[in-house]
């Protein structure tokens, strides 16, 4: 019976460590808060109750392992229809509650709004932490509706060169990976602000 204990990083020699100081026959160690798409090497090592150690860095050339991708979760919103108030700062907000800790390395959002005259509309995402996010300030004049609008900061079309009803992909105003490194967990916001004297109802909006 030994302990445990796993030296790893991405670059030799390894400075990281996850360790179990049970004295065990059989050995499984959690790495955690590992990069994704990144290569790793490691080496193993164990410490019997009398001080014995042992050392296994595959002859000074370390082993090693890539980690994958993460997988897209796709978050989407319960709350919707939502009244837009007219001309009034305060805006309309839906919610999306996501409990996921992981890092954010590339966000996108989809929007659905029924709206006329969306010329009117300033859209904003608030991020846990406060960052707020402009998607879009007053565009499409007086053309109606956010349909399956995805805005992406990898898109090739502005969203200040785009056409209502906004269909397909467009960079925010505002790049999204201005979050990127945040974790995901907490409530994401989608702001919505018209400044027009009418009420029409925010549809359904969607993190991915």
């Amino acid at each position: 019976p030994a302990d445990s204990l796993v030296r790893y990083g991405l670059a030799v020699p390894p400075t990281l460590t996850s360790s179990s100081a049970a004295f065990v026959t059989t050995h499984a160690q959690a790495l955690t808060g590992l990069n994704p798409c990144s290569t790793y090497y490691y080496q193993v090592e164990s410490r019997d109750a009398y001080g014995n150690l042992t050392i296994d860095n595959n002859g000074g050339n370390y082993y090693l392992f890539t980690t994958p991708q993460n997988t897209a979760a796709t978050y989407t919103s319960t709350d919707g229809p939502i009244a837009i108030p007219d001309n009034n700062v305060a805006g309309a907000y839906s919610t999306i509650n996501v409990a996921d800790p992981d890092q954010i390395l590339d966000l996108n959002v989809t929007v659905n709004i029924t709206h006329t005259f969306i010329g009117d509309l300033q859209i904003f995402l608030i991020a846990p932490n406060g960052t707020q996010i402009s998607l879009s300030n007053r565009r499409g004049s007086s053309g109606d509706n956010f349909t399956n609008t995805v805005f992406d900061d990898q898109a090739t079309t502005a969203i200040s060169a785009g056409t209502a009803p906004f269909t397909g992909s467009f960079k925010p105003e505002t790049p999204l990976s201005a979050i990127n490194g945040l974790a995901a967990a907490g409530a994401w916001q989608l702001k919505v602000v018209d400044s027009a004297n009418f009420i029409e109802d925010l549809g359904a909006d969607s993190l991915d």
